[in-house]
């Protein structure tokens, strides 16, 4: 699960943590002793947690885009749509929790994989093993955001939801744009969280992967409008 030497596996998850605070330190240990396993796990324990303080309002958003669905279906359509939709509802829970354990693997593998290009045209190396490293540490900075954004939505409770846009509650241009589902998808894929996860990107690219400044900044800029493009593609 850690990648190397024994003696760097003891201190996987203090390095994951540290990343919040002291990211520079934390990539430069990474870089001699690259660890991810703990960091794996860690990632999903707090996003399953996240999931689980925000199942009630999770399971209105899914209801709402349900109904969405339906009413673009004939009369005879609907009928046995939400006979199949009441049959699966208390599967909720498990598809939430399995689906955030597949994304974050997808995530992994694209953000290592740009990450290695981007090493490899500047000069820097293609180089997997570290790419996929700094891709599973940085996952810290996305699980505190989607804690934070979970706590907010328990509190606000379900019956502030009206509408998908309504997940989203860390600040972000996209709160600005209302009549606009793509545009707000979008422009929400850039909030307060995400921002601070690319900038500490662009540091663990320079300090793990050796990529120059601009090498790392053009890297990490293309990395985000993907996962944003991806995000507001499948935005209804």
């Amino acid at each position: 699960m850690d990648s190397t030497a024994p003696a760097a596996k003891s201190n996987g998850l203090a390095t994951y943590f540290s990343i919040l605070m002291s990211p520079t330190a934390a990539f430069d240990r990474l870089r001699t002793m690259p660890t991810w396993g703990w960091a794996m796990i860690a990632t999903f324990v707090l996003m399953i947690l996240s999931v689980i303080i925000s199942m009630p309002e999770i399971a209105k958003v899914a209801h709402i885009a349900q109904e969405q669905a339906l009413s673009q279906m004939s009369a005879d359509r609907q009928a046995v749509a939400r006979q199949s939709m009441q049959s699966t509802q208390g599967l909720l829970p498990v598809f939430a929790i399995v689906g955030v354990v597949i994304v974050f693997w997808l995530v992994w593998l694209v953000s290592a994989v740009v990450y290695a290009i981007g090493g490899a045209l500047s000069g820097a190396g293609a180089r997997f093993g570290l790419a996929w490293v700094v891709a599973v540490n940085l996952s810290v900075i996305a699980v505190v955001g989607a804690l934070v954004n979970a706590i907010i939505l328990a509190l606000r409770g379900p019956d502030a939801i009206s509408s998908a846009l309504d997940q989203y509650t860390l600040p972000s241009l996209g709160m600005l744009v209302h009549d606009n589902v793509k545009l707000a998808t979008f422009l929400n894929s850039y909030n307060i969280d995400y921002v601070w996860l690319y900038v500490v990107a662009v540091i663990a690219l320079e300090r793990t992967l050796s990529l120059k400044r601009p090498a790392a900044i053009v890297t990490v800029a293309v990395y985000s409008l993907i996962a944003a493009g991806l995000a507001t593609a499948f935005a209804r």
